[in-house]
């Protein structure tokens, strides 16, 4: 009778050891899908960003910038509207521990139309996620061409 008691404890004992590492697990793997989530969309909202870029839209590109203040002033697209990019490379990423904030390092080959000079540009592109939105912020300037 004894030798039961102890085996079924034992057992039991075993059950709620392997219930507890699958819970762990099951945490761990929520926690790896949101990251992954976050650096995915990351990964879409930084192309879209190089893409208005690359094509002139530079409107649109200011549009992923989080503004900090109401009167902050907007930059000059009319100057803007005289750059072309002809091509871009992203260079480097460097993500924080944490997954919430991003610097990317990109080069810009441009020209301006009155110049027919292709010059290049390293712009250091500083990413924010905010968890009240859900979403990435551009937190430095646009690309001073």
């Amino acid at each position: 009778m004894i030798i039961v008691t102890q085996l079924k404890k034992e057992a039991d004992m075993c059950k709620f050891t392997v219930k507890g590492v699958v819970l762990i697990l099951l945490i761990m793997g929520c926690a790896s899908m949101q990251t992954g989530e976050k650096m995915s969309q990351f990964d879409e909202t930084s192309r879209a960003y190089i893409r208005a870029i690359r094509w002139g839209e530079f409107e649109a590109a200011f549009a992923f910038k989080k503004l900090t203040a109401r009167d902050e002033p907007l930059p000059d697209f009319e100057d803007y509207r005289t750059v072309r990019v002809t091509n871009y490379k992203v260079k480097q990423t460097i993500i924080s521990e944490d997954k919430s904030k991003i610097i990317q390092i990109v080069d810009f080959q441009y020209y301006r139309m009155k110049d027919v000079t292709v010059k290049t540009l390293i712009d250091r592109q500083k990413w924010e996620y905010d968890e009240e939105r859900g979403k990435w912020f551009l937190q430095s300037n646009l690309p001073a061409f």
